[in-house]
């Protein structure tokens, strides 16, 4: 049977040409972007229609996506015009859902929507492509990678690599930027959670809830004596065990352990660390959790039974507020072990450039467009990016 040739083809929703330089694909997300807009048209309206914020959602979780999926292997240019398109489209998305007229500036826009252009976002996800992908030992991908590095052995050579690989041109540029970090993440050639014994990770945890009903927002003097109240059966005839993390800017992060005298319930303000330790169900992808159910297990079998006791942060509990003074000792002024971090870490990395790159837009773009906006309203947090800024303001003819 003979195969027959055609100039593009759909693989695992992505669609490949001839020349691989996404041409095809852009077209794709191009036509399907205007469909996801007439959705949106249809949902808005001056005087209803939907929020804002549910607009916003739709946009992300049916386009952005669609967009972004398999963007780290097309080599794209913010001058070509099909990038030019789907720019176009992200912006009519955006001003369809907040309700802008046309002409209200792109960066005004943006900023009030917090959503970073496209270029900005496609960045982010190639960088941390390269992390995951430069956690497991045996990726095609990295290993191709790592390959053309080898080759160019010259600062020069390398240079003319990323502009001569024009469709992995931003995906090697990425990895020269980032192979740096690879002697400190953790790297596997399988799942972490099959390095272990099926009894760790089905093992129950005695992760104690008592205080999750606490409203963190009420002052210290309120929360303290709740804690000392639902938590004295655990701490009497028991080792009590303070733990907490500290993240300075500029530095790493600290971490510290505070036990008591008459002290085996541990403490921890880091509900998500709890969750993950105590969830038998699903498989984690941070190795550490497995080597802590490893250590409780162990400690059970030995008939110390340790318990997981949530409390919040900042709340006028005493081992609290102590162990967070030395994390942030820690963060600045403690050694740094011989640890592998995992590349989800990395992410926080990634995370803060896209942040900052969008700031400097910003900034930029505010010298010369929506001067007045930017003077009046600054950003209320850097992008991570949920929260919109709408700001509700009656007008009348007396007011203007």
């Amino acid at each position: 049977m003979e195969i027959p040739r055609v100039n593009s083809h759909r693989f695992l929703g992505v669609i490949l040409d001839h020349k691989l330089n996404g041409k095809s694909h852009f077209k794709h997300l191009i036509n399907k972007g205007q469909n996801i807009i007439n959705i949106n048209m249809a949902l808005s309206g001056i005087k209803w229609g939907a929020h804002p914020g549910l607009l916003l959602t739709i946009y992300r979780s049916v386009l952005r996506s669609s967009i972004e999926y398999g963007c780290q292997f097309f080599s794209w240019s913010i001058q070509s015009s099909e990038f030019t398109k789907l720019l176009r489209i992200q912006y009519k998305a955006i001003r369809k859902a907040m309700g802008y007229r046309i002409s209200t500036p792109i960066n005004v826009m943006l900023s009030e929507a917090r959503e970073p252009p496209l270029h900005h976002r496609f960045t982010l996800s190639i960088s941390k492509y390269i992390y995951k992908a430069m956690a497991h030992k045996f990726s095609p991908a990295y290993l191709a990678l790592k390959q053309m590095d080898l080759v160019a052995t010259s600062k020069n050579l390398k240079i003319q690599a990323i502009q001569d690989s024009f469709q992995f041109r931003n995906l090697f540029k990425a990895y020269v930027l980032s192979r740096h970090v690879k002697k400190t993440i953790h790297r596997s050639a399988y799942p972490t959670a099959f390095w272990h014994k099926l009894e760790v990770i089905s093992s129950e945890i005695n992760y104690i809830r008592d205080m999750l009903e606490c409203d963190t927002n009420n002052p210290p003097e309120f929360i303290a004596p709740q804690f000392l109240h639902k938590s004295l059966d655990y701490r009497l005839n028991a080792i009590t065990i303070y733990t907490d993390g500290s993240k300075e800017p500029g530095n790493p992060v600290g971490a510290g352990v505070d036990c008591g005298h008459n002290n085996t319930t541990i403490f921890s303000d880091s509900k998500n660390a709890l969750d993950a330790i105590s969830n038998n169900k699903y498989f984690q992808r941070n190795y550490i959790i497995y080597y802590i159910k490893q250590s409780i297990l162990n400690a059970s079998k030995e008939g110390t039974n340790i318990a997981l006791f949530w409390i919040p942060s900042h709340s006028g509990i005493t081992g609290n507020e102590t162990i967070d003074s030395i994390a942030k000792d820690a963060a600045i002024n403690g050694t740094i072990p011989e640890f592998r971090i995992p590349h989800e870490d990395l992410f926080y990395e990634s995370n803060n450039k896209a942040s900052a790159q969008f700031k400097d837009y910003l900034k930029t773009a505010a010298s010369f467009k929506g001067v007045l906006h930017f003077a009046r309203y600054q950003l209320l947090r850097i992008p991570g990016l949920r929260t919109l800024l709408l700001i509700e303001k009656k007008l009348s003819r007396l007011t203007g």
